[in-house]
């Protein structure tokens, strides 16, 4: 796992949701480079822990990609989401 990059040198920073921009999205799946801001971690390696399971929450694997359903999520950092859709 050292060839996969950190968040530290991440260039596309601005490229991850914000958790506010994830409560108020209306999306029902979220891929990792969309996580990855909130999580401060790389989406590379996100890929790699959804790959081998390392993850808090399940994930779904779609062509080569890994999503995982917006709600699960927000469970997961600990967001109430009774109120939200």
């Amino acid at each position: 796992m050292s060839e996969t990059p950190d968040y530290a040198g991440y260039t596309r920073k601005g490229a991850g949701l914000t958790l506010d921009e994830i409560i108020h999205s209306d999306l029902d799946m979220l891929n990792m480079t969309q996580i990855s801001r909130v999580m401060r971690i790389h989406p590379a390696r996100l890929n790699y822990y959804a790959k081998t399971g390392q993850l808090m929450f399940p994930v779904q694997r779609s062509g080569n990609r890994y999503k995982v359903a917006r709600l699960v999520f927000l469970k997961a950092m600990g967001v109430e989401t009774k109120e939200l859709r």
